[in-house]
């Protein structure tokens, strides 16, 4: 009688291979689903580091005061072309005829000097519709030039395409420069 249990089996039986399938089935499911998230996020952080690297570059160069020719700068900027998903570091050389403190208008135009060569987003982020344009810092504190009423100035990067979560990170400037980054709702 005792001789049947312990008789030597040699493989598994059949439901135990479909238990072993089965889990595995569900395992990698979960898996997959989880991964195509996981680019995109990895993607959102990637950028944001680059425009926060950026906004640190164009925040030195305001400190160092000098530009590029030994001129000095009355301001530089990073500016983001929210159509195109592009974004650049600019100056505002010293007008010949003009105080830096006399320039109304900080922001890029086409004759502004670019430092550094134009970067663009990655094909799966894009900037928010509420993102304002330029960031500028002002020398030699460095100031960020605001508007009376406001106390920062942000922009929102965002995954974008058909299908994907929508993962968004809001990157904030304050009055005295101060860079900050959070999760967006």
């Amino acid at each position: 009688m005792l001789g049947r249990f312990f008789i030597k089996r040699e493989g598994f039986t059949v439901v135990e291979m479909l238990i072993v399938l089965g889990i595995t089935a569900v395992l990698s499911s979960l898996f997959v689903g989880y991964g195509v998230n996981l680019k995109d996020q990895i993607s959102l952080f990637r950028n944001e580091a680059e425009i926060i690297q950026m906004l640190f570059r164009v925040k030195t160069f305001a400190i160092q005061v000098r530009s590029e020719n030994g001129e000095t700068a009355c301001a530089y900027g990073l500016h983001i072309d929210k159509e195109s998903g592009q974004y650049l570091i600019y100056n505002k050389e010293k007008p010949v005829s003009l105080n830096c403190d006399e320039i109304k208008n900080y922001a890029w135009n086409i004759s502004d000097g670019s430092i550094g060569q134009i970067r663009f987003l990655d094909g799966r982020v894009s900037f928010d519709d509420s993102s304002d344009s330029d960031i500028v810092f002002i020398p030699p504190r460095p100031k960020v030039d605001l508007d009376s009423r406001e106390n920062s100035r942000s922009f929102v990067i965002c995954t974008s395409g058909e299908g994907i979560n929508e993962f968004c990170r809001n990157i904030t400037v304050n009055r005295v420069g101060q860079i900050d980054s959070r999760k967006s709702n």
